[in-house]
């Protein structure tokens, strides 16, 4: 009948009513899971940022440790030649010893700023290192982040992150580079060091040898004067 339908009606209304507000509810709680989605995705997208702004100072840092170590190994030549000089001219001349004093200072100012460098190059070494060492636990947090979408399904966040982690590891890849440069030079400069040294006591034994030929000479001279 007529009211029959009537509650009909009403009871299919009420019903759809509910419905609604079944999926209201959980379009709600999609939205809050996409917002929250986005927000960890904007938070790792800032650390990259940071991250990347890191490695380019570190690599500027590298650039220009590399340029200070090419100015120093051409100081190491250079007092090389002096020390070649300074042995013609004392085979000429009476000046010997305050001749090989001012190289020897020269050499000591070279083996001191060669130690400086030395101890730049393990800084940054070390700097480097720990530098690694956090992009490592970050590429982990990301990692596990990534294993985490997976599972639940948001491809998109995973597709996400799966570039961020191929990122990452481009990074730690490079500064590991930028590491195995660093080590490189720094054994660069060490060898130059003791080659330095090396050529200060070789000089120095010379130079007591002419310096006594010297002296010999102008005391036999003195003699045959008299």
């Amino acid at each position: 009948t007529e009211k029959a339908m009537s509650a009909e009606l009403r009871q299919a209304v009420a019903s759809a009513e509910h419905e609604s507000e079944t999926l209201r509810a959980q379009l709600q709680s999609k939205d809050e899971e996409l917002e929250s989605a986005w927000g960890a995705l904007m938070s790792v997208n800032a650390n990259l940022k940071h991250a990347l702004h890191d490695a380019e100072g570190m690599r500027a840092l590298a650039l220009k440790r590399h340029e200070q170590l090419e100015e120093a190994n051409v100081n190491v030549g250079r007092l090389r030649e002096l020390n070649q000089m300074m042995i013609e001219r004392l085979h000429k001349a009476k000046k010997a010893a305050l001749e090989a004093d001012a190289l020897n200072a020269e050499f000591a100012a070279a083996r001191t700023q060669a130690e400086v460098t030395i101890r730049e190059e393990e800084a940054k070494i070390c700097a480097l290192e720990q530098t690694i060492e956090a992009k490592d636990a970050e590429y982990e947090r990301v990692t596990n982040a990534l294993r985490t979408e997976m599972e639940s399904g948001n491809t998109a966040a995973a597709k996400h992150l799966s570039d961020v982690q191929t990122n990452m590891y481009a990074q730690i890849t490079s500064l590991e580079r930028q590491l195995e440069y660093s080590q490189a030079d720094l054994d660069k400069v060490r060898r130059s060091e003791a080659l330095l040294i090396e050529d200060q006591k070789r000089s120095a034994s010379e130079i007591e040898s002419l310096v006594a030929t010297l002296e010999k000479t102008e005391s036999n001279a003195k003699a045959a004067a008299q």
